[in-house]
């Protein structure tokens, strides 16, 4: 029998499914592959998934998961929209979340209330609130939350395949 030696160069992870990627120097393995590998979906105002295919601009898109650290309770990541691009309505039943407005503006719908934010501007989110953005102009946030668990992310439509309440089941 033979054997044969396997060198990895690098780790790349997608964690937006058809956007860019992050290297890594390390990745945690699960049953679906490398942990947070395309567990995100971007989705128009009707809540159909986007592909580079339609929107070849996505590829411009470069993720950047600043931690999401279980074990010490916390996580931070940047999210970037563009102007008309969505957050569909959602809740999380134990993530509390706060959004930074970095660059541009955005209209951010929290309950009831609707606002148009912009640079420097915070909004907390608790949990159990309905809340959802739209990009007015490109924009770039900061969300600091509790860890980012994808079983704790529930979508009005139910479609999107992401989530505790997917119609097809949860998607980790």
């Amino acid at each position: 029998m033979t054997s044969a030696t396997a060198h990895i160069s690098s780790l790349t992870q997608y964690p937006i499914k058809s956007c860019g990627g992050m290297v890594l120097e390390e990745a945690e393995v699960d049953a679906s592959g490398f942990r947070g590998d395309r567990c995100l979906v971007l989705v128009d105002s009707n809540g159909e998934s986007l592909s580079q295919d339609e929107v070849p601009r996505l590829a411009l898109i470069q993720p950047r998961l600043v931690a999401n650290e279980l074990e010490a309770g916390y996580c931070g990541k940047y999210l970037f929209v563009f102007a008309g691009q969505t957050c569909p309505r959602h809740h999380h039943q134990t993530k509390h979340e706060t959004f930074f407005i970095m660059k541009g503006r955005v209209r951010m719908t929290c309950g009831e209330t609707t606002r148009e934010m912009s640079e420097g501007e915070v909004l907390a989110v608790k949990p159990g609130q309905v809340h959802s953005f739209i990009g007015i102009s490109p924009a770039l946030l900061l969300e600091l939350s509790m860890p980012c668990r994808v079983d704790d992310n529930y979508f009005e439509n139910r479609d999107i395949p992401y989530g505790g309440n997917y119609r097809g089941g949860s998607r980790a």
